[in-house]
């Protein structure tokens, strides 16, 4: 079953009903690790914090300290979660005060089957029979699950042959990579091109950020023929080696495959 999405800049944004009564929006953004749920919305539906409190870190290393809940039921189309454990936390200052969007659904929720994310065709799709791969490159996807949290890896090449784990992040926009690999990659700090941004994220940390144009092809390490070539770059002290999100994501639909531990590129085979 085809689920339209709509986007809140960069980030897929479906309809999910909370408890089987309230329909809102929800992020679908597969770098979250948790589902999340807005806390004014918790306390309307009657909701209170149950055990100690999941800590769970953002890509550029501070701690986000989030109350659990246990939801009576979370549902996307004709996938049902009941009950579900979420995160609470005031997402205002993500998405703004007048936001419509209450929520994230993080790959918990997917964790039983395969998530299919098509921009092209503004649509998700959830499986939890594992889907065929014929005609489409498969690559190998690196589960991790701690505690509440599932994250999602995979091996990227970047130009000078280097291989680097990064998360994949539909919450991400453009290619991000840790600022360790700006001077082999031929990036410094002042250069001709590289754009210096200073500031503070929406938890107050502060961050320097380097945007380049990065010149050669960024591929899957495993699956070369699927990248980019000279692609738009943020280079960042993080946690990782680096993120791929949107603009790698939208070359084809792509299906993360958390039963069997891979990501399937490429259209998929045809029904009729």
């Amino acid at each position: 079953m085809s689920i339209p999405l709509t986007f809140f800049e960069h980030v897929p944004v479906a309809e999910v009903v909370v408890d089987g009564k309230h329909r809102t929006r929800f992020l679908v953004d597969t770098g979250a690790g948790v589902t999340v749920v807005s806390e004014p919305l918790l306390g309307t539906l009657g909701h209170s914090p149950e055990g100690p409190p999941h800590v769970g870190q953002r890509m550029s290393g501070q701690s986000l300290s989030a109350k659990l809940y246990r939801v009576d039921s979370l549902a996307l189309g004709r996938t049902v979660r009941a009950p579900a454990t979420v995160c609470g936390y005031p997402l205002a200052a993500f998405v703004g005060a007048d936001s419509p969007i209450q929520g994230i659904l993080g790959m918990p929720f997917f964790d039983c089957g395969a998530l299919t994310l098509d921009y092209g065709g503004s649509t998700l799709e959830f499986e939890e029979t594992p889907p065929e791969d014929a005609g489409r490159t498969c690559v190998p996807l690196e589960v991790v699950r701690n505690g509440p949290e599932v994250d999602l890896f995979v091996a990227l090449r970047l130009p000078n042959g280097r291989r680097v784990r990064v998360e994949v992040d539909s919450g991400s926009d453009q290619l991000i990579l840790h600022s360790r690999f700006m001077p082999e990659l031929g990036v410094s700090v002042g250069g001709e091109g590289v754009r210096r941004v200073e500031g503070s994220d929406e938890t107050g940390h502060r961050y320097a950020r380097f945007f380049a144009r990065l010149p050669g092809k960024v591929a899957l390490a495993d699956a070369t023929e699927v990248g980019q070539s000279d692609p738009a770059v943020m280079f960042q002290e993080i946690i990782y080696d680096g993120l791929i999100g949107r603009e790698f994501l939208a070359q084809g639909p792509v299906t993360f495959d958390l039963q069997r531990d891979r990501l399937l590129v490429g259209p998929r085979p045809s029904t009729g």
